[in-house]
């Protein structure tokens, strides 16, 4: 179809040229305007209600849509002119969107690359993932904004360090300030595109070292339960103490110092030490039992796991039985093993055993004990 003044389409039966002198190159055309050499070229196209109107309505310009279940409906592509296909290096003409004009206090129309069916937006990307998805390297002269806050340098001299910086979305928001070693840093959805823990990684052979300033606590260095009630790993410089709320040690563990346990010890497996065990606690209490007779006098020094027991007899109402009761500062879970040494002669000659409960154990006498007779006896108790 050829519609103007020496509009052709030649051999193309299936293309349509409008317009003085307009002529169709191949099939299935639609060419509109002619050559400028004679005035036949059409620069301004207006589509839906004219140039003007006082009521003037939206326009949607669309591809075909499919009428078969499971086939998508037909791409839209808008293109720029092709340079010169003869000789020579050519661009190619740009393709510009821009909003309308605005009139008076109006403002300038926007153009918006996703209408209300939604979908998303590649850049270099014919499959995109995201809203906004490039493949390839970004370029601003302006700023970042996450949630309508724009992102700002953060810049600290040798020496010191960021304080009071929010990073949001991947970018700092706050810059905060700059201090010698000191202040907080908070991250609020800092990006990461795997699912991958974070990681820091230092150069080959150099440590990670880590110096902020004591908090009110004295530790220099923590980590905390979700909720930040619970220090489950704390780092204290200035006495060189590690704290650890549960430690599991699959390998070999070497302390150069002191360890400190606030709750249980659980081995599986062998414990060597090569030095000595020593308890720590308070010391049980101790009281004469009616075996001791009238007027003893009993004393305990130590702990629950091991000490010292000194019995001092009566004057009279010995008998055989208790001595004395040993009530533990901690009660255990079940009944303990108690092992008992005599440490003097008189306890050497004394037949005694003990009967051990979950917080007490007695020292018992076979045998009636001597007048005003003292008996020295060292204890270990192991569960």
């Amino acid at each position: 179809v050829a519609i103007g003044y020496q509009a052709s389409n030649a051999t193309q039966f299936d293309s349509i040229a409008i317009g003085k002198s307009a002529t169709n190159t191949g099939a299935n055309q639609l060419v509109i305007g002619s050559s400028t050499s004679n005035n036949s070229y059409i620069q301004n196209a207006y589509i839906g209600s004219g140039v003007i109107d006082s009521t003037p309505k939206d326009f949607t310009l669309n591809a075909t849509g499919s009428s078969t279940a499971g086939t998508a409906g037909a791409a839209l592509t808008l293109q720029g002119g092709s340079g010169a296909t003869a000789g020579g290096n050519t661009n190619g003409g740009n393709l510009v969107l821009n909003g309308g004009a605005n009139a008076g206090t109006g403002t300038v129309g926007n153009v918006i690359l996703q209408g209300s069916n939604g979908g998303n937006v590649g850049v270099g990307n014919a499959g995109p993932g995201y809203k906004l998805d490039v493949s390839g390297d970004v370029n601003t002269t302006g700023v970042y904004r996450q949630g309508g806050t724009g992102g700002v340098s953060a810049t600290c001299t040798a020496g010191n360090t960021p304080s009071g910086v929010t990073i949001a979305g991947g970018i700092v928001t706050a810059a905060g300030t700059c201090a010698a070693f000191g202040g907080s840093t908070t991250l609020q959805g800092a990006y990461d595109a795997s699912s991958s823990p974070a990681t820091i990684t230092t150069a080959t052979g150099k440590a990670l070292v880590l110096k902020p300033s004591a908090d009110s606590n004295g530790a220099f260095f923590k980590v905390q339960n979700a909720a930040g009630t619970v220090d489950l790993l704390s780092v204290d410089a200035s006495t060189a103490t590690l704290s650890v709320r549960n430690l599991a040690v699959a390998g070999t563990l070497n302390v150069s110092g002191a360890v400190t346990l606030q709750s249980s010890l659980s081995v599986s497996g062998n414990a060597t030490l090569n030095g000595h065990i020593i308890s720590g606690g308070a010391a049980p209490s101790i009281a004469a039992d009616s075996g001791a007779g009238t007027g003893a006098s009993v004393s305990i020094t130590g702990t629950d796991t091991a000490g010292t027991i000194t019995i001092t007899t009566g004057t009279a109402g010995l008998g055989v039985g208790p001595l004395a009761t040993i009530t533990f500062n901690t009660a255990y879970g079940a009944a303990p093993a108690v092992t008992m040494t005599a440490t003097n002669a008189s306890a050497a000659t004394l037949s005694t055993y003990v009967t051990p409960t979950s917080t007490t154990f007695d020292v018992d006498a076979a045998v009636v004990p001597g007048v005003s007779t003292t008996y020295t006896y060292s204890y270990h108790v192991i569960k």
